[in-house]
């Protein structure tokens, strides 16, 4: 694996170290905390202009804050990405990659009610929508692959380049497919979608990815 890859997939937990590591200004009022309000500031930016085009200034207006507090959480813009996707991951994806998006699956049609109305679902369709960018894009594959790994208890060594790669192939598929849904229709486009072969045939390659990944994982610890 190339070390740009590497520290790209190391981003986001390195980035969450680095603010765990500040301690909070206190709050008195009971409003949002600042990083929350600036995390809010870019979705709202995102749904009315390209990544790209966002600034530092043009947050801190929406958030009704100022530079400092923007630098006192965040390095830059792209810093502030990664939280912001950081927070709104859904940790059932791992466990709808894991059940092969099968249209039969009792579980996948119950977690799949439970995604039914989540903010988070929004903001998710906004970070891979018509205002994203590559950039952005990669900003939530490499989160998605982070949590993927955390939750199959994998290191990037166990996927290895062949199966990263395989990985990103099929996200970026599914990102393209689900960028362009509208928030209202979402589930039911999910629902649609996991039902085409193509789909089904991409969620059997991520089973077996990652079941191959955890084998090797076994062996390699077994012979240690």
């Amino acid at each position: 694996m190339t070390s740009n890859k590497r520290s790209k997939l190391l981003k986001l937990s390195s980035s969450a170290q680095k603010r765990g590591d500040r301690m909070p200004r206190p709050k008195n009022d009971g409003s949002p905390a600042a990083d929350e309000r600036l995390e809010a500031a870019f979705f709202d930016a995102l749904r009315e202009m390209p990544f790209d085009r966002i600034t530092v200034s043009n947050i801190v207006k929406r958030a009704g804050l100022n530079r400092n507090s923007f630098y006192y959480h965040f390095s830059d813009l792209e810093d502030l990405a990664h939280s912001a996707v950081q927070r709104i991951l859904v940790p059932e994806i791992p466990q709808l990659i894991a059940s092969g998006f099968r249209p039969d699956s009792e579980r996948f049609q119950l977690m799949l009610a439970d995604l039914a109305g989540r903010e988070g679902i929004d903001r998710m369709l906004l970070v891979i929508g018509p205002h994203s960018t590559p950039k952005l894009r990669s900003i939530m594959q490499d989160a998605v692959m982070g949590m993927w790994l955390e939750s199959f208890h994998l290191s990037q060594e166990d996927i290895g380049e062949e199966g990263l790669t395989t990985v990103r192939f099929v996200l970026g598929g599914m990102f393209e497919v689900l960028g362009r849904t509208a928030t209202d229709g979402f589930i039911e486009r999910l629902d649609t979608v996991r039902k085409m072969p193509i789909v089904q045939a991409c969620a059997t390659v991520m089973t077996t990815t990652f079941k191959a990944a955890a084998v090797r994982s076994v062996e390699s610890k077994a012979g240690r």
